[in-house]
């Protein structure tokens, strides 16, 4: 209620519809939360959540969490600028990849994981073979 009334009072201020989405996003109300964000980015006083490897490591939570794969990837590849030698990154890049049928991209972020951490190369493998010719 307080996040909502910060947002009445100032509308055009990014930061506060930012903390009201991840108010929503932690009572599991993942949809008003992504309406939140959206909010935060059209507002005047945009927030550049985007640009905060935490808040958009939150954002990419969402998504995960919703299978939504076309959405997540774009987020993916921004923080994958931000941290390029992120083994988790470049692995949740790969399967989305796959699952959007862009596999080879797909092939290409796999293979970028398993340089970064070498002990993932058995996963790496089975991933790599269950994908289509």
């Amino acid at each position: 209620n307080l996040f909502q009334k910060a947002v009445d009072l100032e509308p055009r201020f990014g930061q506060s519809h930012w903390f009201l989405a991840m108010a929503y996003q932690i009572i599991g109300e993942d949809e008003l939360a992504l309406q939140k964000i959206k909010d935060s980015e059209e507002v005047e006083g945009a927030y550049g959540w985007e640009d905060k490897l935490d808040n958009l490591i939150r954002v990419i939570r969402i998504y995960s969490a919703r299978d939504d794969d076309a959405n997540l990837i774009p987020l993916l590849e921004r923080a994958l600028e931000l941290q390029p030698r992120s083994s988790q990154f470049w692995a949740m890049l790969a399967a989305s990849y796959a699952n959007t049928g862009e596999f080879d991209k797909a092939r290409e972020a796999a293979k970028k994981t398993a340089e970064i951490d070498p002990s993932l190369a058995p996963q790496n493998e089975e991933f790599l073979k269950s994908l289509p010719k």
